[in-house]
């Protein structure tokens, strides 16, 4: 849009001109700046992001205790949290920013490539969620003493029971007693014995506790 005067040299203008628009109110003629749409719709795309990163931290936090371990790492400047972080946002959430969406049953509490148990299951007794696994030891680096992990993370109340230690695949099973009603998600991982690697961790399903 140009700038253009009908009544001669002295007439108001109106248009534009670079980041200039002239028009004329209450008989003045005035100025205003262009608005600078580019950088709003940037900044709030950035701001968008910044809140899809914060909504992804929050919901790791309740799995801190599991996470430290099964996501420990050698990786320079990298701790287990945000390798965790790095794999939900890959591998567990669509979408983008405020408006992306976290699918539980794809994270992992663990990950790496120590053999884990050829099966395991769960079912929800009473008020206990009863899980089982095999304890036959194949593939390189197994140990009957490798560290199970095991998490029932309640997503909407941002509650989760996590167990990091005292469990070992030679065990078998274990119960994890449930008090607060809820939609439980289910996680199993694994640590080596010496704490070295850790394998791919199993979801091993969702349990309704009312």
């Amino acid at each position: 849009m140009g700038v253009s005067s009908s009544g001669g040299a002295n007439a108001p203008l109106s248009g534009g001109l670079g980041n200039l628009i002239f028009y004329v109110s209450g008989g003045r003629q005035l100025s205003r700046m262009k608005g600078r749409t580019g950088k709003t719709a940037k900044t709030a795309a950035v701001r968008s992001n910044r809140d899809g990163f914060g909504n992804t931290q929050h919901w790791l936090n309740p799995l801190k205790p599991v996470l430290e371990l099964g996501f420990k790492n050698d990786i320079p400047h990298t701790g287990a949290l945000a390798h965790a972080f790095s794999y939900l946002s890959r591998n567990a959430r669509t979408g983008k920013g405020a408006a992306a969406v976290i699918h539980p049953e794809k994270m992992r509490i663990s990950i790496g490539d120590l053999p884990m148990p050829p099966s395991a299951s769960a079912e929800l007794d009473g008020s206990e969620l009863v899980l089982t696994w095999d304890t036959s030891i194949s593939g390189s680096g197994a140990s009957a003493y490798d560290q199970v992990l095991l998490a029932a993370y309640e997503v909407e109340q941002e509650f989760a029971l996590c167990l990091n230690q005292g469990l070992f695949r030679k065990d078998g099973g274990a119960r994890i007693p449930l008090s607060k009603p809820g939609t439980y998600h289910l996680y199993l991982g694994l640590v080596a014995k010496d704490s070295s690697r850790q394998g791919d961790g199993l979801f091993l399903g969702e349990f309704v506790f009312s």
